[in-house]
């Protein structure tokens, strides 16, 4: 417990925040009802964090509804209350009674749903995330760029209670930490990281039994789809070695995959020999969506940032309104500018 105690004390002395974290428990704690509010292609951690944090409202008779602009991926599908998970697609979720709209895993509000904004004189919105990039809206906000995930921050929140968290929210938290710690391989993944996840363990969580649900549970078609990526990435820089690669509307239409088979893919690419900067371009109706990963000097949220995007230093995200050519060409030019500039 002491340890536990310091590895709190040691967050708070690195976030950006107008509330602490026992305070804002409190505002949770006296509003009826949770909006909880995940980004757009929600991943491991804020799909894993926002079931932690479902169960834990609905085990405190908050009424709470979940959900966010996409879909929730078959890959999270076990996740406690993953059935009563809501796409939000240009409508508002229903409010009512004293609500806390929450914005969990979220930099900025427009990765929300859309017109989000027209509620916030109705409700209190909480935002909550690790992102170093975040816009620091909301009513309260609560951010720690330190944290390995949002489910290592949502463990902290849980230990100020009284009665602590179940082994359902102890699923939601662990799946969100193991996810976007990259297995604990990441630069970000810190004594806190590992402390966390012991806790969880301790509460009778299978690491075995998750990764499996999580990491070897992908179907078929994933794999090819992946196939097809391994088979055009290609390399480019001088002084320091990137790469990428790209997929088209056309590989998910004849392989009859989904956007969704793609988590995790781009951090695949970092595995080439001598490569410190990995690039994923994914063609959408109207846009080039990008991801970006980084294990060297170079920041990927700086990439991102230049075009309107953003994220972490090693994990970021951006789009393009160009062409998939275009776009590849735009992408490959600034990042070969950064690393050998």
């Amino acid at each position: 417990k002491r340890l536990i105690l310091l590895l709190i004390l040691t967050e708070w002395m690195n976030v950006r925040s107008n509330i602490s974290l026992g305070d804002l428990y409190s505002i949770l704690n006296a509003s009826s009802s949770w909006v909880i509010l995940t980004h757009q292609k929600p991943d491991g951690d804020a799909l894993g964090s926002a079931s932690a944090l479902v169960v834990h409202g609905k085990e405190r008779g908050k009424r709470v509804i979940w959900g966010g602009p996409d879909p929730l991926p078959d890959t999270y599908a076990f996740l406690p209350f993953g059935d009563e998970y809501q796409v939000f697609d240009n409508h508002l979720p229903p409010v009512e009674g004293k609500t806390s709209i929450i914005f969990l895993d979220i930099s900025n509000i427009e990765r929300s749903v859309s017109n989000i904004q027209e509620l916030q004189n109705m409700c209190t919105f909480i935002n909550i995330d690790h992102h170093g990039d975040n816009t620091l809206f909301g009513d309260y906000y609560y951010v720690d760029e330190t944290s390995s995930s949002l489910g290592e921050i949502l463990w902290s929140l849980f230990l100020i209670s009284s009665t602590g968290y179940s082994f359902q929210s102890a699923l939601g938290l662990y799946t969100a930490i193991v996810t976007d710690s990259g297995n604990f391989s990441f630069s970000s993944t810190s004594p806190r990281t590992h402390e966390a996840a012991a806790d969880l363990i301790r509460r009778g969580v299978p690491p075995a039994e998750m990764s499996q649900k999580i990491f070897y549970n992908q179907p078929l078609q994933s794999l090819h789809l992946w196939g097809r990526v391994f088979e055009r990435t290609c390399l480019f820089g001088n002084v320091r070695k990137a790469c990428l690669s790209w997929i088209t509307l056309e590989d998910f239409s004849c392989l009859n995959s989904d956007p969704a088979d793609t988590e995790g893919l781009v951090n695949e690419l970092l595995k080439v020999k001598d490569v410190v900067f990995a690039v994923l371009l994914v063609e959408e109706k109207d846009r080039i969506r990008i991801s970006l990963r980084s294990r060297g000097e170079i920041s990927a949220q700086k990439v991102a940032h230049r075009f309107g995007g953003g994220g972490h230093k090693q994990a970021a995200g951006c789009q393009l309104s160009l062409s998939l050519e275009e776009a590849k060409k735009h992408i490959i030019r600034v990042i070969t500018e950064d690393m050998d500039g």
